[in-house]
């Protein structure tokens, strides 16, 4: 079964792994699997990341097998079986950079070409890249957005963790786990927009769609989590459903494209709901 799902900007790639198992490389408009590379990770966490540069990725395992790079040939690139417990890995847009949370110890920054250490993060709990160079990091109930020449913002938390944060130019998307998605502005840190229609939905992912004025979002129902539907929310705070969802139990937002692929291979357009290809993902669920 497909527990991992993973895009990245300016990449025709995705990547589609299983727990405890091997990872499947397609590419955009061709339905069945291109590679699979025997490079095995964990369920949970965030531990499969890919960088379009250098036509690689690098996943992580709780347990077992640490930190490993590939090529998207699966010719492996090095191994850091030192480093156990891994929760999240993040790439720097430039795809130079790797920050990997470790459980009970400081977070690593790794240079993705060779593996070795090049820097530590202490306290940082999640790391989120924007395209233009700022990142937001998670730390224990708070966000700070950092920008390039230095300014930085405190966002105060709601909850205990983020799920998941998405950029526009002037406008933070915060999913903060168990509740619904709300906007802060990079400027002034005002929260401009904190949608609830009731207690039963909370957020998981978003993504700006370029060229719409509006985040995606996905909704998961608490009562019942099989049961999704995808939103949109502009920058002005007006809110859209979208459709209903199935399969989601992990999906992925295909970055800047406008759509959304889940786990079962269907990709949809994320503003208007439309099934628009079908990846076949069936035989390694069937597997």
């Amino acid at each position: 079964m497909i527990r991992h799902l993973v895009c990245a900007p300016g990449s025709q790639t995705i990547l589609a792994a299983e727990f405890d198992g091997p990872v499947h490389v397609f590419e955009k408009g061709i339905s069945i699997k291109v590679l699979t590379i025997n490079a095995k990770l964990d369920f949970g966490g965030i531990r499969l990341a890919l960088i379009p540069r250098y036509q690689s990725f690098i996943c992580g395992a709780y347990e077992r097998y640490g930190i490993r790079a590939y090529t998207l040939k699966g010719e492996e690139l090095w191994v850091r079986s030192d480093l156990k417990k891994v929760q999240v890995i993040k790439v720097s847009p430039d795809g130079d950079r790797a920050v990997c949370q470790l459980e009970g110890r400081s977070a690593l920054v790794l240079d993705t070409r060779t593996g070795e250490t090049i820097g530590r993060m202490p306290g940082i709990r999640n790391i989120y890249f924007d395209q233009d160079g700022s990142t937001l990091e998670e730390r224990k109930g708070v966000a700070i957005y950092r920008t390039p020449d230095g300014a930085s913002l405190r966002i105060i938390l709601d909850s205990f963790a983020l799920s998941d944060c998405a950029f526009s130019e002037e406008m933070i998307a915060l999913v903060e786990a168990g509740k619904t998605v709300k906007l802060v502005c990079k400027k002034s840190g005002n929260i401009l927009s904190l949608e609830s229609d009731n207690d039963l939905w909370f957020s998981r992912k978003a993504a700006w769609i370029e060229g719409s004025n509006r985040f995606a979002y996905l909704d998961t129902n608490q009562d019942d989590g099989g049961m999704h539907r995808l939103m949109n929310l502009s920058i002005d705070g007006v809110l859209s459903y979208i459709r209903d969802l199935r399969d989601c139990h992990c999906f992925a937002f295909k970055p800047a494209s406008g759509s959304l692929i889940n786990a079962s291979g269907t990709e949809y357009d994320a503003v208007t709901g439309a099934e628009i290809f079908q990846y076949q993902f069936g035989e390694i669920i069937d597997a």
